[in-house]
């Protein structure tokens, strides 16, 4: 039984990243938590394992229908990989609980600009 929430959280998951190219890794931190009974820091780190694949699976669906920009995907990766880099090293040094704040933040940031546009 314990599988198929698994399952079905990871549909879920999937739906949203697909859809949406973000949001997955915000639901899958959300079940890694609440599920999987992580802790925060590890939901956080393991949430981008999960997120992988599904991005490696959506990367194949928007390239073969032409809807990457390849110049803009090589420009933004670079500073993305620093920024993944900066991020873990951070994770490990930060508070859980100023780690909770500035997560709540960017949600509700990314949630206001997406209501108002």
């Amino acid at each position: 039984m314990k599988y198929i929430k698994y399952a079905l959280c990871g549909i879920a998951i999937g739906l949203v990243n697909g859809v949406f190219a973000s949001g997955g890794g915000v639901l899958a931190v959300l079940f890694l938590e609440k599920l999987c009974k992580l802790e925060k820091k590890k939901a956080h780190a393991s949430a981008i394992l999960v997120i992988l694949p599904i991005s490696i699976m959506s990367i194949f669906f928007y390239t073969k229908s032409g809807h990457a920009d390849f110049s803009l995907v090589i420009k933004a990766s670079l500073g993305g990989i620093l920024g993944g880099f900066a991020g873990a090293k951070l994770l490990d040094r930060l508070d859980i609980k100023i780690t909770k704040r500035i997560f709540g933040i960017i949600l509700i940031f990314a949630a206001v600009r997406l209501f108002f546009r």
